[in-house]
C-alpha cells in the first residue's frame, strides 16, 4: 500500500484531534487571579499598545477592548490604560496671523477668542469615563495640539469629523511626559508658519504645566488640571496684537 501525502497529513489530523478530545482542559476564571496579577495582566497588555507607538484621541476615545470584558474588568483596567497609554488633546489657540488691510496681525472677534484655551474634549465621552471610574483619571503621557478657535468655533463640525481631519488642522503639538519624582518633560513641535505667534504660548503652556506638577503629591495631569494648562494657549487680555509676539 502507498500512502500518499495527502493521506499522511488527514492520518495526523485525526490523530491530533483524538489526542485533543482526551485532554481534560478546565475553564479559566480570569477575575479569580489575584488583583495583584490582574493588574500585571492589564499592565503587559496595555504597555504593548503603547510601545508599538499607538496614540489614543482623547476627543472621541475608543476604549481598548479589554475593558468591554465586564464592568469588573473596566473599572481596574482603565486607570491602569490612562497611565500607561500616550494621548492627544485638541485645544483652541487664539492666532490668526492673516493680515488686514492696514497690514498689522487683527484680534479675533470675542465669539471666537472665547473658545482659545478650551480643549475640545467631548462631554458624552468624559461622562462615560468618569462614570466608570471610582477615582480622578490620571494621564501621564499627553500631547496638546493646537489648532485655531475659528475652526473649534464649528462644534458641530469638530464633532464629527474624522482624527485625519483634526491632525490636518492641528498647528503645533506640546508633549507632556512626567514620572514620578522626575518632573515633567516638555517637547514641543509648531509648523513654521506659526511659530513666531505661539512660541510664546508654548513658554507659558510650559511654565503652567510645570508649576502643576511641582504640587506636592502630583502623581500625572488629571482633566482638570489640563484644563488650567490649556489656558496657556490664551493671548493674555492686556497683550498686544499688533507685532505679533503675543505679550
Amino acid at each position: 500500500m502507498v500512502c500518499t501525502r495527502g493521506a499522511v497529513g488527514r492520518a495526523q489530523a485525526a490523530a491530533i484531534k483524538q489526542t485533543c478530545t482526551t485532554i481534560d482542559i478546565e475553564p479559566f476564571r480570569f477575575l479569580d487571579l489575584p488583583p495583584e496579577l490582574r493588574n500585571r495582566v492589564y499592565t503587559f497588555h496595555l504597555a504593548t499598545a503603547a510601545n508599538d507607538g499607538k496614540i489614543y484621541d482623547l476627543t472621541s476615545l475608543k476604549e481598548p477592548a479589554i475593558a468591554a470584558v465586564s464592568q469588573l474588568v473596566r473599572q481596574e483596567s482603565l486607570p491602569i490604560f490612562f497611565t500607561e497609554a500616550a494621548f492627544e488633546l485638541y485645544v483652541g489657540a487664539d492666532v490668526d496671523p492673516r493680515p488686514g488691510w492696514t497690514g498689522t496681525i487683527q484680534p479675533y472677534s470675542p465669539i471666537k477668542a472665547k473658545y482659545a484655551g478650551t480643549l475640545t474634549l467631548r462631554p458624552r465621552v468624559l461622562r462615560r469615563i468618569r462614570s466608570s471610574l471610582q477615582e480622578a483619571v490620571i494621564l501621564r503621557d499627553v500631547t496638546l495640539k493646537a489648532v485655531d478657535c475659528a475652526v473649534i468655533q464649528h462644534r458641530a463640525y469638530w464633532k464629527r469629523v474624522s482624527s485625519g481631519v483634526r491632525q490636518f488642522h492641528s498647528i503645533s503639538a506640546l508633549r507632556l511626559r512626567c514620572d514620578i519624582g522626575s518632573g515633567v518633560e516638555v517637547a514641543a513641535t509648531v509648523r513654521d508658519y506659526y511659530q513666531y505667534i505661539l512660541d510664546p504660548r508654548h513658554a507659558d503652556v510650559q511654565a503652567i504645566a510645570e508649576a502643576v506638577a511641582g504640587r506636592a503629591g502630583f502623581i500625572g495631569f488629571t482633566i482638570e488640571d489640563l484644563e488650567e494648562v490649556a489656558k496657556g494657549f490664551r493671548v493674555p487680555e492686556e497683550g498686544t496684537r499688533a507685532n505679533g509676539d503675543g505679550k
